[in-house]
């Protein structure tokens, strides 16, 4: 059986839709901050196979775990604090959570560009996600713009 048609039970609710995760800006830090804690503490691992000769010349296979850095990333943080990347995106329109969320994303872009850097990750795949992109500029794609390109010549002054 429903309400009954006309009542306003609606006018003594305390609040409108359901509570935010998170209240406060120092709310979401800390769990930001155990997101990147729970990253380094939880590597991925790659198994790999290596043919060794042993004793005698017989060819034996041992294979060891080889720890992998992972990534992180604003869908993996969504994920980890159980919220839509429409919802994180929401928290950082509100002023008071700007502040967290851009510290946030300026560390997931440092780790990644120093984990490109250092060949942990991909870098054709994180140069991607950061928006970062090798230009060449041609003399064909000059002529279109009207501008003339500078020829080098061995030896010329400048």
């Amino acid at each position: 059986m429903g309400a009954p048609k006309g009542n306003e039970y609606w006018k003594a609710r305390l609040f409108s839709g359901r509570a935010k995760i998170f209240e406060k800006p120092e709310d979401l830090a800390n769990a930001i901050a155990a997101y990147f804690s729970d990253v380094e503490s939880n590597p991925l691992y790659e198994t790999q196979l290596i043919k060794l000769k042993g004793e005698g010349g017989k060819e034996m296979v041992k294979s060891f775990k080889r720890t992998l850095a992972r990534c992180t990333t604003v869908e993996g943080l969504c994920i980890w604090l159980g919220i839509t990347l429409p919802t994180f995106l929401e928290y950082e329109k509100r002023k008071e959570f700007t502040h967290v969320i851009t510290c946030a994303r300026e560390i997931m872009y440092e780790r990644k560009l120093e984990g490109a850097a250092a060949g942990l990750y991909n870098a054709s795949i994180i140069a991607r996600d950061l928006g970062l992109a090798d230009k060449t500029v041609n003399a064909t794609s000059l002529k279109a713009t009207g501008i003339k390109p500078i020829e080098w010549v061995a030896g010329a002054k400048d």
